[in-house]
């Protein structure tokens, strides 16, 4: 193939199989067009040289906000799950600016439009994502040369700051999977293996009783269940480090144990279904979970609390923020301790910590 000189435009195929036609115009601008094979980008590319030549190149820039939103949004490589919360965090943004043509998007009027939201109903953290997600958004098409530079660079980023909350002491804790097991209540099992096991709702749902390893202990997570639309769907675990062996204390043993002789289940049944075989909603786990902290006498968690507090109670019993993030599946232990290290222990602990380390050496 002969190689096109300079003007002549290039067809290239990117990472994600789609074809891009792009030429640099006489007038010095360079201006792409999509196509879905090879042949479909040249014919393009030979449609762009001869308007350049007429003078009649629409520019891309005439792409307004929402033309190339929903392009950047459909072109995503990301979970289901991911897609729902960058669609929540974006929606109302773009709603706001969606007629605005890109190149005529600027600092002032994407800030104005933040703090209109920031006025409304839109919360802070919505606000701070939604930034964060659309920065990347316009990234993309300066990449593309659709725009000469970002105005989300410019534009500042809310300030939002995670609520403290109160989790479960050891004692709590150790009332709450108490009452779970020497209650009949049908998600007891599954409440039991969240806080002793730290398993994402998403990945105890996808469990089956194959994965299960009654003998050695053990949790085989291969698989999670994502909501998608309005029913739930087989899918895979959040990240590559998802993908692991959890042990099992014999809390966790007994009560999936009490789990399996109510029925005799299939092996590749899944471990948590309702009394009718089907997957809980999520109404029906917080319902169940609300009445269990009741009658135990503990504070009232969400089902992800349920995780924190597994955190929390592996590494006091540890001591080993390595070993905890493997037990989560988290890919960095600095995400462990980002997220979960203000549950552990307080500041005062370590000048206890610091007074036996120096009297010990001392007598030694």
């Amino acid at each position: 193939m002969a190689r096109r000189g300079n003007n002549e435009g290039s067809v290239y195929q990117r990472a994600d199989g789609r074809w891009i036609a792009s030429v640099r115009l006489a007038s010095g601008k360079r201006v792409v067009r999509y196509g879905k094979s090879h042949a479909e980008a040249t014919r393009a590319l030979r449609e762009l040289r001869k308007q350049d030549l007429q003078g009649t190149v629409v520019s891309a820039v005439k792409l307004t906000m929402r033309e190339w939103f929903d392009q950047w949004f459909d072109d995503l490589d990301v979970r289901p799950s991911s897609r729902r919360i960058y669609a929540n965090a974006t929606t109302r943004i773009v709603d706001e600016v969606a007629t605005v043509r890109l190149d005529k998007l600027t600092p002032l009027l994407l800030s104005t439009t933040i703090a209109k939201l920031g006025r409304s109903s839109m919360g802070t953290r919505q606000l701070q994502l939604g930034h964060g997600y659309l920065r990347s958004c316009l990234d993309k098409a300066v990449e593309l040369d659709l725009l000469a530079v970002n105005p989300m660079t410019k534009v500042k980023r809310p300030k939002w700051e995670p609520k403290q909350r109160t989790y479960w002491t050891v004692n709590e804790a150790t009332r709450f999977l108490g009452h779970c097991s020497s209650t009949k209540a049908h998600w007891a099992s599954l409440f039991s293996v969240l806080v002793t096991c730290g398993l994402r709702i998403s990945e105890a749902l996808g469990l089956r009783w194959e994965d299960v390893d009654f003998d050695g202990g053990r949790l085989k997570l291969q698989q999670s269940l994502v909501w998608i639309g309005s029913e739930w769907t087989i899918g895979p675990l959040k990240t590559s480090s998802s993908y692991r062996t959890v042990s099992m204390p014999e809390i966790a043993v007994a009560a999936l144990k009490r789990l399996r002789a109510e029925s005799t289940p299939e092996a590749d049944t899944a471990v948590f279904v309702t009394i009718h075989g089907n997957h809980p909603r999520h109404d029906q786990l917080y319902v169940a979970l609300k009445r269990l902290c009741a009658a135990a006498g503990v504070p009232r968690l969400n089902v992800h609390g349920l995780r924190h507090v597994a955190a929390a109670l592996g590494y006091l019993a540890t001591g080993d923020a390595i070993a905890v993030q493997k037990r989560l599946g988290h890919s960095s232990v600095a995400t462990t301790m980002r997220i979960y290290a203000y549950l552990l222990r307080d500041e005062g602990s370590v000048a206890a910590a610091l007074d036996g380390l120096l009297m010990n050496e001392t007598v030694s």
